[in-house]
C-alpha cells in the first residue's frame, strides 16, 4: 500500500446522479496540482489555464506511488486554495447545515463526541469544527467511523443518504479546497494504476 496514511483510504461510493456526472477527472486543476507538488508556489493555484509536460506529470505520479508525496503534501497544497466559510465566521457553517439533520449529527459526532447532541450545536462548536477539519482529508477521514455505525445500524437507503449529505456538506465547507481534494484522489488512482509494482513493495 501506499505510505499515505489516511490517503489510500478514500473511496468514492454512494453517490447521486449529480454527483456521479461530477466525479469526472478536471485535467487543468490536476495540472495545478502536479505543478504545486513540483515547484511549491501558491500562486500556481491561481493560474487560469496551466499545462504541464507528460514527464512532469509522470515523474510526480511516480513519486506518489512510492509514497514520497504523502497527505500532509496534499493538505498543504489544499490550505492555499481559499475556503468559502473559515472559523472566524462560523454562522457560515451554521447556515450550510441548519435544517439538515444528517449534517448536524456529523459535526456533533465529531466536536460534542455524541451524534445525538446535534440540538446542542451552537457557534463556538461550528468554530471548533472549523479549525479540526480545515480541509477534506481530515474530515472524511474520521467521519467515515460514524458512517459505518450507520451502515451496520440502519438500511443501504439511510446509509447512501448520509453519504449524500457527507458529500453536500463537504463541497458547502469546503468548495474549491473540495474540488482539488476529488482531483488529488483521481491522481492517486492513476499512480496506483500506472506503478503497482512500486505500491506493492512499499
Amino acid at each position: 500500500m501506499l505510505n499515505n496514511p489516511g490517503f489510500e483510504g478514500i473511496t468514492i461510493i454512494h453517490k447521486s446522479e449529480e454527483d456521479k456526472k461530477s466525479e469526472i477527472p478536471n485535467i487543468r486543476q490536476q495540472n495545478k496540482i502536479i505543478a504545486y507538488l513540483k515547484e511549491r508556489k501558491p500562486e500556481i493555484l491561481e493560474e487560469k489555464i496551466f499545462r504541464v509536460r507528460d514527464e512532469i506529470r509522470n515523474e510526480v505520479i511516480e513519486k506518489i506511488a512510492k509514497g514520497e508525496i504523502m497527505e500532509d503534501d496534499f493538505r498543504e497544497l489544499l490550505l492555499c486554495i481559499k475556503a468559502p466559510v473559515n472559523p472566524d465566521e462560523p454562522a457560515g457553517l451554521f447556515a450550510k447545515i441548519l435544517g439538515n439533520k444528517q449534517m448536524e449529527k456529523m459535526v456533533a459526532y465529531l466536536v460534542l463526541n455524541n451524534a445525538n447532541d446535534y440540538e446542542n450545536l451552537n457557534a463556538r462548536d461550528a468554530e471548533n469544527f472549523l479549525n479540526k477539519y480545515p480541509e477534506p482529508f481530515s474530515f472524511e477521514g474520521d467521519i467515515q467511523y460514524f458512517l459505518d455505525e450507520i451502515k451496520q445500524q440502519n438500511t443501504a437507503r439511510k446509509y447512501e443518504e448520509y453519504q449524500n449529505s457527507k458529500e453536500e456538506l463537504m463541497k458547502g465547507i469546503y468548495g474549491k479546497r473540495y474540488e482539488y481534494y476529488k482531483q488529488a484522489k483521481f491522481l492517486k488512482q492513476e499512480a496506483l494504476e500506472k506503478y503497482p509494482d512500486l505500491v506493492e513493495k512499499i
